[in-house]
């Protein structure tokens, strides 16, 4: 199927038909094929495969560009070893013409038919609507209050790492809590807090106090001070023997 525009040339208002002519020759299995065009009209050319339809199409657009080393590609295999004319393909007459389009099998599997799409960029043209583009704008504009909310947040920082801390805490295996996960080993018999060792039982009130932290910061703290006598540093009491 063929449109084409003659140049400077409108659609004729009196009911007479405007006509293009134009002669193809040398062109594949053509010598010579005269075609005539109705202007401003979709023209519709169908014989039997092989008489050279598409060979017509692709000689008039590229007569139509004037690009005559395209056009040397389809010289006929009869004349690429001997041409004692010095023949070539040539287009007459398409000069006179503006523009032409060729709907071909070529425009068909390029912009109509897609094996994954109904058409070639289907997305822009059937989504990507000035609607879509302004809701697009909208969810960005939102996003970027999120990612604002989250990067000026200290507090909301500290949050989410100490979730992925204790995430990382309850390891699961393929049907419980794996044994090497903090969880599971501060609820084994390795857990010191409350299987205090026998050698520390009488620490164990200050071990288990619900305070611990502090209790061990104000005995380390102290201990700076254990050289200045060798009385308790609570009580004043003597202490060098004991333990």
């Amino acid at each position: 199927m063929l449109s084409a525009t003659k140049r400077a040339s409108r659609p004729s208002r009196s009911g007479f038909q405007a006509w293009w002519q134009s002669e193809v020759k040398n062109c594949n299995n053509i010598d010579s094929a005269a075609i005539s065009l109705a202007l401003h009209k979709l023209n519709i050319k169908f014989a039997p495969n092989g008489t050279g339809k598409s060979t017509i199409a692709r000689a008039l657009l590229l007569g139509l560009k004037g690009d005559q080393k395209l056009l040397s590609d389809l010289m006929p295999f009869k004349l690429r070893k001997e041409n004692p004319d010095n023949k070539r393909p040539e287009v007459i007459g398409a000069e006179a013409l503006k523009d032409i389009m060729c709907f071909n099998e070529d425009y068909v599997s390029q912009f109509v038919f897609k094996p994954n799409e109904l058409l070639s960029n289907s997305f822009d043209i059937l989504i990507r609507t000035e609607a879509y583009k302004q809701k697009e704008q909208e969810i960005e504009g939102l996003v970027h209050n999120i990612k604002q909310l989250f990067s000026g947040n200290p507090e909301l920082k500290a949050l989410i790492a100490n979730l992925r801390e204790m995430a990382d805490a309850f390891k699961l295996s393929k049907s419980s809590l794996s044994k090497a996960s903090a969880v599971m080993k501060g609820l084994s018999a390795d857990n010191k807090i409350q299987h205090v060792p026998v050698r520390l039982e009488s620490y164990t009130p200050f071990i288990q106090y619900e305070n611990s932290v502090g209790w061990i910061d104000w005995q380390t703290k102290g201990y700076e001070f254990a050289e200045l006598s060798e009385n308790c540093l609570f009580c004043t009491s003597h202490a060098a023997d004991k333990k």
